[in-house]
């Protein structure tokens, strides 16, 4: 009982410290954000990117990405998320919140078994934010717009194919639907032909670009099928006609499969709903021939 009552006391001490701790920064951030000096030096204060000195503290010069490989952080992933939501990357900070993650479970384990179960809710709670949201967040963020690009690409090509088809250089082409056609994959091929230098296999470049960005495989087998005719010679009108034909047929094939599934989710549930009712009707008149008998 006295170990206990030490240990929540600890904590306990441990709790308002921090507590006392958050309001101090907090007061000093406030009345330092609109001063002259706090103006010219934001970065001088103790928790300024703390996340950089507990870094520092537990694995010195380190490269991230080998710790994160240690941690079991997909790294790669985490970097093409980041490129393809427009995020800028961040490994330490990620690698100290798995750290805090961890932590966090460990010491509400703890708790749980001195103190209340209710900890070690809590610490799953922050096991699961601290070490997954982050990596969740930006993963969501880019099958959306994953899949935004490849709703798209049918439309992209079916008015590529048309401004092919009157006679237009292929570059040509993109630069006057990337203007005209309002959507998530004009931008990205917009933005890429114009980091692209200026040259005749320039329009090339940009889309092989957009296409290992992204890494749709109608979108990459389009650029593949383009960029093949062109190195050989072979008219790119046919090859983008033939090609828009395929990704309309995929793309309608997805949407059936997607449907199909979504339909299916939703049986489950009514399909349950729709048996118990059933069952205790069964079932009712049995059960009260049981409980008569006894």
């Amino acid at each position: 009982m006295q170990k206990q009552a030490l240990f929540i006391s600890l904590c306990m001490g441990a709790a308002i410290l921090i507590f006392i701790i958050f309001l101090t920064a907090m007061q000093y951030s406030k009345s330092n954000k609109h001063s002259v000096y706090g103006k010219n030096n934001p970065d001088d204060w103790l928790f300024h990117n703390f996340y950089l000195k507990v870094y520092s503290a537990f694995f010195g010069i380190k490269e991230p990405e080998d710790v994160s490989i240690k941690l079991g952080i997909n790294i790669e992933k985490y970097y093409k998320n980041c490129q393809l939501t427009r995020t800028r990357p961040n490994a330490k900070r990620l690698i100290v919140n798995t750290i805090y993650g961890f932590a966090a479970f460990l010491v509400s384990i703890l708790l749980s078994l001195l103190v209340s179960p209710v900890f070690a809710a809590l610490g799953v709670f922050l096991f699961f934010y601290l070490v997954f949201f982050e990596q969740q967040r930006l993963n969501s963020k880019a099958e959306e717009m994953k899949e935004q690009v490849a709703a798209e690409l049918p439309r992209f090509l079916d008015i590529l194919q048309t401004e092919l088809i009157v006679g237009l250089p292929i570059e040509t082409s993109i630069y006057i639907i990337c203007e005209k056609f309002d959507s998530l994959i004009s931008r990205e091929f917009l933005e890429a032909l114009n980091e692209m230098e200026l040259g005749i296999s320039g329009w090339q470049q940009a889309l092989e670009k957009v296409a290992a960005k992204y890494d749709i495989e109608t979108l990459s087998d389009f650029v593949l099928d383009v960029s093949t005719s062109y190195m050989k010679g072979v008219s790119i009108t046919d090859s983008v006609v033939r090609k828009t034909k395929e990704v309309k047929e995929t793309h309608l094939l997805n949407i059936k499969e997607r449907a199909g599934k979504a339909t299916n989710t939703m049986l489950i549930p009514m399909a349950i709903f729709q048996f118990i009712p059933l069952i205790v009707l069964i079932m009712f008149p049995t059960m009260i021939q049981i409980f008569n008998a006894f």
